[in-house]
């Protein structure tokens, strides 16, 4: 979970350039939020500054990061589960309506790269990996900018779920960015 905060320093305040203050505020925080149960009480705290006026998938797919968090930092094996579960769930209906969004699909991803595979949840990962690979092999940076994708690339190049196959496949497409 650390190489999420990692991505938040070396970009910035510019994990994705085109949105409001409110959005990228809700993303700083669910970065940070990661290690620090400080930031996770900032974070619901401007989860629920947003109104309507903000797109109801964004919502969804930040306030099941904000679960997965929870989670994340219970104590409770019963709590820790189904948050994680609860917090899944709001992810995937964000994915569900809008499902070549790189970030949604990168929410998840980061988180489940993390979740151990007795869960039964790399079904999932791996179907958000081959998205976000479709997805980054489009160069498409109107969602998530040109910097974002490469950092997205830099996480899954050190992440333990995927094969050395999958992983020389990633460093092919790293190279386009550099």
């Amino acid at each position: 979970m650390r190489t999420l905060i990692f991505l938040l320093i070396i970009f910035g305040g510019h994990l994705f350039a085109f949105e409001t203050s409110g959005k990228n505020e809700v993303r700083k925080l669910f970065y940070y939020s990661v290690e620090s149960t400080d930031s996770l009480k900032k974070f619901e705290t401007e989860l629920k500054k947003l109104n309507s006026k903000i797109d109801e998938n964004f919502l969804l797919a930040y306030n099941g990061a904000y679960l997965t968090l929870v989670a994340k930092h219970s104590i409770n094996p019963y709590t820790k589960y189904y948050k994680l579960k609860e917090g899944l769930e709001l992810i995937g209906k964000a994915i569900q309506r809008e499902p070549n969004n790189l970030e949604y699909r990168f929410i998840r991803l980061s988180i489940l790269n993390y979740v151990p595979s007795f869960l039964g949840f790399d079904d999932l990962f791996f179907e958000d990996f081959e998205k976000a690979n479709q997805l980054i092999r489009q160069k498409d940076y109107s969602i998530v900018d040109k910097q974002t994708q490469k950092g997205i690339i830099e996480f899954l190049l050190r992440s333990k779920k995927l094969n050395s196959v999958q992983k020389s496949e990633l460093k092919k497409l790293y190279k386009d960015f550099e």
